[in-house]
């Protein structure tokens, strides 16, 4: 994806003379990758900025850790969760602290990972098929699409693998989520209340 900005002045009416205007343009190259375990330290960076900002300065709760629970920079169980292999109806049986995988996508964005996507399955044979999924943006790069093109690379990878369902949680209030996983064809599935308690 390539986002394209202009700046610089404008033609004005003829005078009979010739004037030069010259635009400069800022480009913003960006990319979506699976993540591998080289850039986990660029991804836990981006994710903790990102879970910053959750209930901040009119940006809705997304996650749901606190201070009271604050959420860990715990670097080798995802990398050893990144390398799990998907579960399979097929694969012998197993412990369930064995089954469990992780899938991160990242967005890419002049060298820093500035939303990402992650899906991961479920430790009981019965969920198999099934897999959840969270997203995360930062702030700055709200509204430019970014959030659609994550989802789609996590959907185009699950469908790959054979999953049928992703599953996801969003809070009540999260309009933007809201309206952006509705967009792209997720249905209300229920609704729970006083599930997690933010701050108390």
């Amino acid at each position: 994806f390539v986002a394209a900005y202009y700046r610089g002045g404008r033609i004005g009416p003829w005078t009979g003379e010739v004037r030069r205007y010259r635009f400069e343009f800022m480009i913003t190259v960006s990319r979506i990758e699976l993540l591998t375990p080289g850039s986990i330290y660029i991804f836990l960076d981006h994710e903790e900025r990102a879970m910053a900002e959750s209930g901040r300065d009119g940006v809705p709760h997304f996650h749901i850790f606190d201070e009271g629970t604050p959420w860990s920079r715990d670097r080798e169980k995802l990398l050893q969760k990144w390398q799990m292999p998907v579960n399979r109806f097929s694969d012998p049986p197993r412990p369930s602290d064995q089954n469990g995988w992780t899938r991160s996508f990242g967005l890419w964005i002049d060298g820093e990972i500035r939303g990402s996507t992650s899906l991961w399955g479920n430790p009981t044979r019965s969920g198999f098929h099934r897999a959840n999924l969270s997203l995360g943006v930062e702030r700055a790069y709200h509204g430019r699409g970014f959030g659609t093109a994550l989802m789609n690379a996590a959907s185009e990878w699950a469908r790959s693998e054979g999953l049928e369902s992703i599953d996801l949680f969003v809070f009540e209030g999260n309009d933007p989520a809201i309206s952006l996983y509705r967009k792209l064809g997720y249905r209300e599935t229920g609704r729970g209340t006083d599930r997690w308690r933010i701050a108390g």
